[in-house]
């Protein structure tokens, strides 16, 4: 199945670049905690909670969420219908080629009145759907609910989401996002074989390595010394962008550069070429309390009990956020992937039908994307993948 022309969608983009400036914000503001780790995040569902909380936010609370959001070129009006838009796009129900599914929760404490205007808006933009529970009486229950919901809505892939409730607590935005996809050319499992994998120049692991020659579109950036492989899943809307270093040590000083706009450099400048591709199989499930981040990115007033601004989402309490919790899964194997960013650069191209190789045997960034918009819907970075033969821990 040929991709649409990304024409079609190009009133998204707005959207979709902001999205992913603000997803190698956090990327980078992560960093400095997980040296050495894998990484693995949704953007977009990350964005789509803000994004929903952002919608009653107020002030200077509003700006400051504006700002870390990239939301500052986008018409206000038109932001949270282009999120609809766009979950239409996404998580439509004619895929038949993949699964993409996203659902947005609004979780009350019984007798905590929610402003009719911010109902409305959620359930029209968001699709969002309210459930009440007792947080203060029955915080357990509450949080089994919540924890059920979630992992029914990723196909039981996110559990325990929630660790408890605080009795404060008297909303909680919640989005879901469970994907699995498969390759558009699968990697034969016969191929597959026991490689190492460099974590860095003095570390090494033992992987499964997979294995497929055939033509990609790929590029080099000289500027930045890695090359890009995009990596098509069947029905080709979706793709995972692997961006390797060609150094093992190289992918720090790299990710110091990431953007939106070097991320459009890359894909804009692929192209065909033939590839001898060498992967690692990986699974990972990685959880972040994102509160410190966000409030170094600009968002302190949303966590702070006096300074925060939510009268757009109640007038009876004052609200503030108290926690904003994301976790993430994903699987890569030989059909496929489950899962539940201004810099110059010079490009280059090589040459057609010159073998590239492209050994995916060291550290590496991936960002699972949608084609028609070139939003990240998922994104990480493979430090070190399990030790298929010892089992040792991530």
């Amino acid at each position: 199945m040929a991709t649409q022309s990304t024409s079609s969608f190009e009133h998204l983009s707005d959207l979709a670049n902001s999205s992913n400036e603000f997803s190698l914000d956090l990327y980078k503001t992560i960093l400095p905690t997980a040296k050495g780790q894998n990484i693995f995040f949704s953007p977009v569902s990350i964005t789509t909670a803000l994004s929903m909380t952002y919608m009653g936010a107020r002030g200077e609370t509003a700006n400051q969420m504006r700002d870390v959001l990239h939301y500052n070129d986008i018409d206000e009006n038109k932001l949270h219908e282009s999120f609809y838009e766009l979950n239409g796009l996404l998580y439509g129900s004619d895929k038949e080629a993949y699964t993409l599914k996203s659902a947005n929760r609004l979780f009350t404490h019984q007798g905590f009145s929610i402003l009719e205007e911010y109902r409305q808006q959620t359930k029209a933009h968001y699709l969002s759907e309210l459930e009440t529970h007792n947080f203060v009486e029955d915080g357990a229950g509450a949080v089994n609910a919540i924890n059920s919901w979630v992992e029914g809505e990723t196909n039981g892939k996110i559990k325990d989401l929630l660790k408890e409730i605080d009795p404060l607590t008297r909303l909680i935005l919640v989005n879901a996002v469970y994907f699995k996809g498969n390759w558009l050319n699968q990697f034969d499992m016969e191929h597959t074989h026991k490689g190492v994998f460099h974590v860095s120049s003095n570390e090494k692991v033992n992987c499964d390595l997979m294995f497929q020659k055939r033509h990609f579109n790929i590029t080099y950036d000289s500027g930045n010394k890695c090359l890009v492989l995009d990596l098509p899943y069947k029905g080709n809307d979706l793709s995972m962008l692997i961006v390797l270093p060609d150094d093992t040590d190289g992918l720090a000083l790299l990710e110091r550069k990431l953007s939106a706009s070097l991320l459009q450099s890359w894909t804009s400048t692929l192209r065909r070429d033939k590839v001898e591709l060498y992967l690692p199989k990986f699974s990972l499930t990685e959880e972040f309390q994102l509160n410190d981040a966000l409030i170094k990115m600009g968002m302190g007033h949303l966590f702070d009990e006096v300074k925060a601004d939510l009268s757009g989402i109640s007038t009876a309490d004052q609200l503030h956020v108290s926690e904003v919790r994301h976790k993430a899964f994903i699987d890569v194997n030989e059909e496929g992937s489950e899962a539940a960013a201004a810099t110059s650069v010079r490009l280059s191209t090589r040459s057609i039908e010159r073998n590239i190789q492209f050994r995916a045997d060291h550290p590496f960034l991936f960002i699972i994307r949608d084609r028609r918009t070139e939003m990240a819907l998922f994104m990480g970075r493979m430090a070190k993948p399990q030790n298929t033969s010892d089992h040792d821990e991530l």
